[in-house]
């Protein structure tokens, strides 16, 4: 009895696949097939001349291989296992099938038990024949046994035994002619039993796995394309084991956009990044992407941390470089990991002095930094913080998420950090108190749980986990019957003590932690937040109750330092920059060594000024700062299936006042250089002398 799903699931998924083959499109042409037909013309010399149609022969044998496991005795899905599948299951349940239904079932299992390619059974027709004295006559030969020669002599196999060996004596064509007939056939009552079984499953009497019914059963396509990750090694080196998400082998690295254009080594480059001291603050494997010619100078486009490419000019005469101009920047991120790289090279620039490129171990090409400035700096730190938290969700959830482009606030940025957060499986602050829930009337909840949704930042739909919150003191008040309600339920607020948070955790994340683990919740640790208007007052430093100093701290972005924290933000309009930008954060004179370590003799000592700055808005942008309250509201939560430990006796708390959200802040972290205006002329001046 176990058997007779497996077997009728496993018929779907095959039937499917003759259904979806092109000679069975049309049912009426594929039935036309099924039935011999012969046309003949008589000539006045007494002969006659007969014609059979038939169908493209690759074409054919495809449709019948498909259908040669409803024909094969050894196969699960053999017509007479699934006819006594179907009546099994009939049996089993009881159910009155409509009379109709019953019919075709019947005229199924009479169809089918025809069908024996180990018979002499005749379908159609039988063929002999002889010469005309009557001589090399052969003995008559069914069309089931000149189909099975035709499968087990011809298309799938090359030796013949039994009753099929008859068939051989005959040519191919006849072989083939009998096989059309013999086979279409086949795939019309397979279609018909396809229909009747689906048929039981919508009455309910058969019941099908949805993989059965959804599951791809062809290709349909001309071409394969998927999207993956790849990795290189070193030549010869043993294939390592799949299991390599978190931890790559050694020597084996991602194969990368860079990786590929380093693969010729003419293109290699070495960019360093130095601060004033002349430590090294950062170090990048860059590759040239480009090379054209224009205006008689050579330009080169460097692709730097996969996402920024610099562009150099050079003059070359004699087979010399003349001189050297750095022409500009710009961004080809196109993901967030890459927006996310974009960023952290960003950041190493805003605190070094020098960049330079390095060709064949030599100082090529190197630009001097100007002084970063704090307030842009601190829009790449934000920036930085929230592309962290979207390229950690992309990495858990096996998403690829929107990227980055459009404006965000505080309020988001806090949401999206508690989401990461619950991904990775922390007990995370969830916000101050109170929230509103419903539950059955007598009922106090210990545990509100919100199902999964999605999160909307930024013109981002962030996936959101099932999220159980929390916290060991809450209590209801304003307690309020249902109007109308059935079964009859409760409103109520719930709320907890003063300037402490409720927590939050994601089961399927995580196991439901004790109490003590939500006395210790990790931090949402973002750079220049204030965390207090969302939170209340024991939102850093402290835990909830027994305010102790200890608390986890999460993982946060890599080089995201220990920042200040801005202030609280004002309730009035503020004039804040829309973007993430390096107002000049290349601005000086250029200069450039070539393949050694001393400057080349065509070098000047004093060269001309090459004014650039990044991309940014010339004009400022009012944002308001508004007040609203926080940012979720649990209307009608999940009950937990059993009660968590927790105290028993419930502190009242104050109910919450409104949060100021801060201003919004736009992602549009540009690192496009452009020429910049020296002295104030409306075009670059590239090059001057001093007098």
């Amino acid at each position: 009895m176990t058997t007779h799903p497996r077997t009728l699931n496993r018929f779907v998924l095959r039937a499917r696949r003759i259904e979806a083959h092109s000679l069975a499109s049309n049912r009426q042409a594929l039935s036309s097939l099924s039935k011999f037909t012969l046309t003949g013309h008589i000539k006045l010399d007494g002969t006659m001349e007969m014609r059979r149609s038939l169908p493209e022969e690759e074409a054919f044998e495809s449709l019948a291989a498909r259908v040669r496991p409803v024909l094969v005795k050894s196969e699960s899905v053999h017509h007479r296992r699934v006819l006594a599948a179907i009546q099994s299951t009939l049996e089993a349940t009881g159910t009155e099938i409509p009379e109709y239904l019953q019919v075709r079932l019947a005229g199924l299992q009479q169809d089918w038990s025809r069908f024996d390619l180990d018979s002499s059974n005749v379908l159609r027709f039988a063929m002999q024949s002889s010469k005309t004295d009557g001589s090399e006559t052969t003995p008559q030969v069914s069309d089931t046994q000149l189909a099975a020669a035709w499968l087990y002599g011809d298309l799938v196999h090359v030796d013949t035994h039994g009753n099929k060996s008859d068939g051989l004596l005959f040519p191919v064509k006849e072989r083939y002619s009998a096989a059309v007939t013999y086979f279409a056939h086949a795939a019309v009552l397979s279609l018909m039993t396809l229909d009747l079984v689906m048929a039981l499953h919508e009455l309910g009497v058969v019941d099908l796995d949805e993989e059965s019914l959804l599951e791809d059963v062809v290709v349909g396509v001309d071409e394969l394309v998927d999207e993956s990750v790849a990795y290189v090694g070193p030549a010869g080196s043993p294939m390592p084991s799949l299991d390599i998400a978190h931890e790559l082998p050694p020597d084996f690295r991602p194969f990368t956009a860079t990786e590929l254009l380093r693969q010729t080594p003419a293109n290699q480059v070495q960019v360093v990044l130095t601060s004033d001291d002349g430590s090294t603050v950062g170090e990048y494997e860059a590759a040239v992407s480009r090379r054209t010619e224009r205006d008689g100078r050579l330009h080169w486009e460097a692709l730097v941390a996969g996402a920024v490419t610099f562009e150099m000019s050079f003059g070359v005469s004699d087979g010399e470089v003349t001189d050297s101009r750095f022409e500009g920047i710009a961004s080809c991120a196109a993901t967030n990991q890459m927006k996310f790289a974009e960023a952290m090279l960003a950041r190493a620039m805003a605190t070094s002095r020098e960049v330079s490129f390095h060709v064949a171990d030599q100082k090529f090409f190197a630009l001097r930094l100007p002084p970063h400035v704090t307030e842009e700096v601190t829009y790449i730190d934000v920036a930085i913080d929230t592309l962290y938290d979207l390229v950690v969700i992309e990495n858990i959830t096996h998403q690829v998420l929107k990227p980055l482009t459009g404006g965000y606030k505080s309020t988001d940025r806090a949401l999206l950090r508690r989401t990461r957060l619950l991904w990775e499986g922390e007990v995370v602050p969830f916000r101050s108190g109170p929230l509103s829930t419903t539950a059955p009337t007598g009922v106090v909840p210990q545990v509100i749980v919100m199902l999964a949704t999605k999160l909307s930042i930024a013109d981002i739909e962030i996936p959101l986990p099932m999220t159980c919150i929390r916290h060991p003191l809450m209590g209801p008040q304003a307690v309020t019957a249902v109007a109308d309600s059935d079964p009859p339920a409760d409103r109520m607020m719930m709320v907890v003590p003063l300037d402490e948070p409720f927590m939050a955790w994601a089961p399927e994340r995580r196991q439901a932690p004790g109490d003590d683990d939500l006395l210790q919740p990790a931090s949402w640790a973002l750079s220049h937040f204030d965390e207090k208007p969302f939170l209340g007052g024991a939102a850093r430093g402290t835990c909830m109750t027994c305010r102790a100093t200890s608390r986890k701290s999460c993982r946060q972005p890599p080089a995201a330092s220990t920042r200040p924290q801005h202030a609280s933000r004002s309730r009035r309009l503020q004039r804040v920059q829309p973007g993430l930008h390096l107002h000049g954060v290349l601005n000086a004179a250029v200069g450039v060594d070539h393949r050694c370590g001393q400057p080349a003799p065509h070098v000047q000592h004093h060269p001309g000024v090459i004014g650039v700055r990044l991309y940014r808005l010339d004009q400022q942008v009012m944002v308001d700062a508004v007040e609203e309250r926080a940012d979720v509201q649990v209307e009608h939560p999940v009950l937990a299936p059993a009660s968590l430990p927790g105290h028993r006796d419930r502190v009242q708390g104050r109910p919450s006042g409104p949060v100021p959200v801060g201003v919004r802040v736009e992602h549009r972290l540009h690192l496009g250089l452009q020429p910049g205006r020296d002295h104030g002329l409306g075009d670059p001046v590239r090059r001057r002398r001093y007098s």
